[in-house]
């Protein structure tokens, strides 16, 4: 007859899970709600796009809006360069948020952006499937890792600007040097979007040291697990 104590399973599980999330703990980097009567640093993205502070109607709160021209040949949308919100990614892995709602027309595609180093050079995009409509805010968000090969990138959906045209770079050169993080409506004309709670939150990547530990504590309940069988 063998004796089995299951605490000793819960605490080597405990231990083992425990010790992977330790390493991986969230902080917001960035963070704007647009409640207060400025754009907190956000332009318009091209020159057929506006962008203004609203001060009511958000989510909850103030929001920022953007309005595109009728008729319009660019895409709409805001865009910033704090530094809060770009510069060198590499060394987090990242989550990107925001809220959105259509009030006037129709989109075709919702990206968020990042575009490398300065105005001479393209970016990568990633465009959400679920685009926003005249029902109401909806909620965006999407992680990424800037040690990503290009075709991990592409796996995850982003994509570049231009693939393999003039100003395009990898996506790991992108994530060393973001110099605008976007925001991109591609709609019909006489279009009115706002943008709310945009979030850009970091957690540092798992050392190799973690996932050992979290292997042995793996083996350690397996090993429990054999005993308590016998």
């Amino acid at each position: 007859m063998h004796l089995h104590s299951p605490s000793l399973t819960r605490v080597a599980a405990t231990l083992a899970f425990a010790s992977l999330a330790g390493g991986a703990s969230a902080a917001t980097d960035y963070a704007e709600g647009w409640n207060v009567g400025s754009t907190a640093g956000w332009s318009a993205n091209t020159i057929d796009s506006t962008v203004v502070q609203i001060g009511g109607g958000g989510n909850p709160d103030g929001y920022l809006a953007t309005r595109g021209p009728s008729p319009g040949t660019f895409p709409i949308g805001a865009l910033t360069s704090l530094p809060a919100a770009t510069g060198d990614f590499s060394g987090f892995l990242w989550t990107a948020s925001f809220d959105a709602d259509q009030f006037l027309g129709k989109p075709t595609a919702l990206a968020l952006r990042f575009r490398f180093q300065d105005s001479s050079h393209n970016g990568w995009r990633y465009d959400f499937a679920d685009l926003p409509d005249s029902s109401g805010w909806k909620n965006y968000s999407v992680a990424f890792d800037p040690r990503w090969s290009d075709a991990d990138a592409v796996a995850n959906g982003w994509k570049t600007d231009l693939p393999g045209g003039f100003g395009s770079v990898s996506w790991q050169q992108t994530m060393t040097n973001v110099v605008t993080t976007e925001l991109r409506l591609d709609t019909d004309k006489n279009s009115l979007a706002g943008f709310d709670n945009f979030s850009l939150t970091s957690r540092p990547v798992p050392e190799p040291s973690t996932y050992a530990l979290f292997a042995v504590g793996l083996i350690g309940i397996g090993a429990l697990a054999r005993r308590r069988k016998a």
